[in-house]
């Protein structure tokens, strides 16, 4: 079965002589159908949505399945973790926490070494942590901090940049203690609910609501297991209209304040030239065009000779409304800036080509 559903929605309602005319047809809605069709013509499978703030001007879903009606939910891999940044970040706002808190405060436990990590540091990948998954498996959340802290350090906390999945699950740990709510219920009650995201659903999930196929390795019965090692990094799914939602929400103050917003958004250190790294998000410049805020995720697993896996990217353009989500269940595998690059970039280029590229394609912030 192939889910095929195409939304354009270029069209305006303009008065005249006491009724209602529809304006013409927005040209790039065309040129975005080509250029979907041809990565689908290449093995694309997936859903892509392209907004002008809260505008929706263009979303497809293409050769995917899902168990009902409505919109297809994809796990998003780490994008997860911008949404667990938003958390720690209200959770700051609300006067609960600090982002110069050592980790020590939630966690007595932690060895010497780790002690005077700050979550600042966990949220920005400088905190010296490994991502190999420590607590992969672990129910308790005492027994998952202990095995994170067993692992040895990559580098002192503070001095570079490592990219690492733990920190995100020692995060969802600081959310639960700090709020004295569950992380998911956290999530829910403050970062989901305010948002008015519809379509969420967290780790542990027995796949009954719409998630999309293909997505061979995501079995029913592991994801109806408890396990810390999804828990802030990754184990959250939605469709792209709620990742849509998200930004909207971010924007116009209903997700949190304007202040808290601000804390989220802002780039806080240096990965590299032209790029640094925010609060669950990067920052990053191009050559031509606006700084992108973006955040992307990937996960894996080869059945046969076929890659499938979460692979899912949400870009924004600073300074315009642009809004860009896309995602897949479906391979080639992402490998970061190459040498492969997974259908959901692929097709976050098409749009961006089509919409936000070409001179006369503004789109006001």
């Amino acid at each position: 079965m192939n889910r095929f559903a195409l939304t354009s929605f270029a069209a305006v309602a303009v008065a005249s002589c006491g009724g209602f005319v529809a304006a013409p047809p927005d040209p790039r809605a065309a040129r975005a159908d080509a250029a979907v069709e041809a990565l689908v013509a290449d093995g694309y499978a997936g859903s892509v949505l392209i907004a002008c703030g809260a505008d929706v001007l263009f979303a497809r879903d293409d050769g995917v399945e899902t168990p009902g009606d409505g919109d297809p939910s994809y796990w998003l891999a780490s994008i997860a973790k911008q949404f667990t940044a938003a958390l720690i970040v209200k959770l700051e706002d609300e006067g609960v926490l600090s982002f110069d808190d050592p980790v020590s405060r939630y966690f007595p436990y932690a060895p010497p070494d780790k002690a005077g990590i700050t979550i600042d540091q966990l949220l920005t990948h400088h905190a010296g942590l490994g991502s190999d998954y420590a607590a992969d498996g672990i129910v308790d959340r005492d027994a998952a901090a202990r095995a994170i802290f067993a692992d040895d350090l990559e580098s002192q906390p503070g001095t570079r940049f490592g990219y690492t999945n733990d920190a995100y699950s020692l995060l969802a740990m600081i959310a639960e203690i700090a709020s004295g709510m569950s992380f998911e219920v956290a999530m829910r009650e403050k970062i989901f609910d305010p948002a008015g995201l519809r379509g969420v659903a967290m780790w542990p999930d027995e796949e009954t609501g719409r998630v999309a196929s293909p997505h061979a390795g995501m079995t029913s019965s592991g994801l109806a297991v408890e396990n810390w090692a999804t828990k802030g990094p990754s184990g959250m799914r939605m469709p792209m209209r709620d990742l849509h939602r998200w930004v909207v929400a971010l924007r116009d103050g209903r997700a949190m304040s304007a202040a808290a917003r601000d804390e989220l958004l802002a780039p806080r250190r240096q990965v590299r030239d032209g790029l640094n790294v925010g609060y669950g998000w990067f920052h990053e410049s191009q050559d031509a065009g606006p700084t992108v805020t973006w955040a992307r995720g990937y996960e894996w697993s080869v059945v046969g000779d076929t890659a499938y896996g979460a692979n899912a990217v949400l870009y924004t353009y600073d300074g315009t409304g642009w809004i860009i989500a896309a995602a897949t269940h479906a391979g080639p595998p992402e490998t970061g800036d190459g040498p492969v690059t997974g259908w959901s970039r692929r097709v976050r280029d098409a749009m961006y080509d089509v919409y936000v590229a070409p001179e006369g394609g503004d789109c006001p912030a």
